[in-house]
């Protein structure tokens, strides 16, 4: 473990973590368990074989267990005294950017994509994909917050997109012109 900080946690043989992590109190780090750079615990069992990589939360909210693999966990912060479980079954992948919302059970071999807000129980083996569709309030600005700095910066803008974003899209269009032929 390096430059880790481990507060009454309990680290099992054959370990990888850091650097700059932090385990807080009640968090059990399985036995080949793998704790990447700049990952948070909190009250989580993390089971044998489980990694989190690099960049990942995973709260009190989280009772990991069996061997999971996942790029990113994340909890909304709550003011509640008793945080609901949420358990990740074996060989589960969380994609980056996800948020799961306790009580959840993620059954095993499942996967959620990148970005999604999970509020509802996953299956073994399913996929989940929970991202709203997009949606654009033209003139939100101006009606909501009137006389803002953003309302100025928004009457102010030429209300064309980016040249280096324009450029960037016309050189993928062409690529997947010449790519399509």
């Amino acid at each position: 473990m390096i430059r880790t900080h481990a507060e009454l946690s309990e680290i099992r043989a054959g370990r990888v973590g850091g650097p700059y992590s932090r385990l807080r109190p009640g968090t059990v780090l399985g036995a080949g368990g793998k704790i990447d750079g700049f990952v948070e615990t909190g009250s989580a069992q993390i089971g044998a074989g489980s990694k989190l990589p690099h960049l990942a939360y995973c709260g009190d909210a989280y009772e990991v267990r069996g061997s999971t693999s996942a790029r990113a966990r994340s909890s909304p912060t709550t003011t509640v005294t008793t945080v609901p479980p949420t358990h990740l079954g074996d060989h589960v992948f969380i994609g980056s950017n996800s948020v799961l919302v306790a009580p959840l059970d993620i059954g095993d071999g499942a996967f959620v994509a990148a970005g999604s807000a999970v509020v509802d129980d996953v299956p073994a083996g399913a996929l989940a994909v929970a991202r709203g569709r997009e949606h654009i309030s033209e003139g939100w600005v101006a009606k909501r917050r009137q006389g803002s700095l953003a309302e100025q910066a928004a009457n102010g803008s030429e209300k064309q997109v980016h040249p280096q974003v324009a450029e960037a899209r016309a050189r993928l269009l062409a690529e997947a012109e010449e790519n399509a032929q």
